[in-house]
């Protein structure tokens, strides 16, 4: 079953859900769940792959300051070419809709 903020694509669900992940107002025990959901995820895009690494390492660090700490964070671990602009759009996704997306994307994957 989609939720009703099911996107068309794996990469598109992917971007989703790191926006989600990032967005320091979004509830704090879901990203740790989906954190968690995700950990053995392979990833389709390969920058989505490094940012989702890089967010659960933030997250265990400074849960509400992701989007502040990224970049370096990126640039320390050698990916100083991705953008974290687009996971700087606030998320739309409600708990429950993110809990969901993460579920069509790993049935998606398999």
């Amino acid at each position: 079953m989609a939720c009703k903020h099911s996107a068309s694509s794996r990469p598109e669900i992917e971007l989703r859900l790191l926006q989600f992940l990032a967005d320091a107002t979004a509830d704090d025990s879901c990203r740790a769940t989906l954190i968690r959901t995700l950990a053995n995820y392979t990833w389709l895009d390969a920058d989505n792959e490094i940012l989702f690494e890089t967010i659960r390492v933030l997250f265990a660090q400074t849960p509400r300051d992701i989007l502040n700490h990224l970049p370096a964070a990126l640039t320390r671990n050698g990916f100083p070419d991705i953008s974290c602009e687009p996971l700087r759009q606030r998320s739309l996704l409600a708990p429950a809709d993110a809990v969901a997306l993460a579920g069509e994307l790993l049935r998606s994957a398999k």
